[in-house]
Order: C-alpha cells, then structure tokens, then sequence
C-alpha cells in the first residue's frame, strides 16, 4: 500500500528510506523530510537519517545536541 512514489522517480526497484540516505555525503550529515526555519532552523524529527559521523556529533557530550533544557521556551526555540 505505499509509501507510494510519484511518476519523476526514475527507479521503481528503489527502497523508500533510498530518497534519504542518498542524500548524505562527507558534507551532509543530518536529512529528513523537512525543515523548519522558523526561529532556529531545524529537521523535523518525525523521520530523519544520518551516518555514522553524524551519529557521533549527535551523541557527542561536547555538542550537548540532547543536553537539557530550562523550560518550555528553551527547548522549543532553542
């Protein structure tokens, strides 16, 4: 029953997840179906892919990308 690919695919074979992961390379390292620019841009989180570097930037303490936030505000804006 789908997910279903419009007519300008030009392979029908091709793995859905194919449309993202595609897409990283050595300078993308974060894909997902849309981003959100209002405040801060962001990837939508409802489906996203990475590679195993962006894996580790994600999970990187350092980078604090998980950290906690203070509130409401600071976690939606921030």
């Amino acid at each position: 029953r789908g997910p279903y690919f419009t007519a300008y695919f030009d392979d029908e074979h091709m793995w859905w997840f194919t449309v993202f992961t595609k897409r990283l390379n050595d300078e993308i390292k974060l894909v997902g179906s849309t981003i959100n620019c209002e405040y801060k841009p962001h990837v939508q989180s409802y489906l996203l892919v990475t590679d195993r570097i962006g894996l580790s930037i994600l999970t990187d303490q350092k980078q604090a990308v998980f950290s906690c936030k203070k509130g409401y505000s600071d976690a939606v804006f921030n």
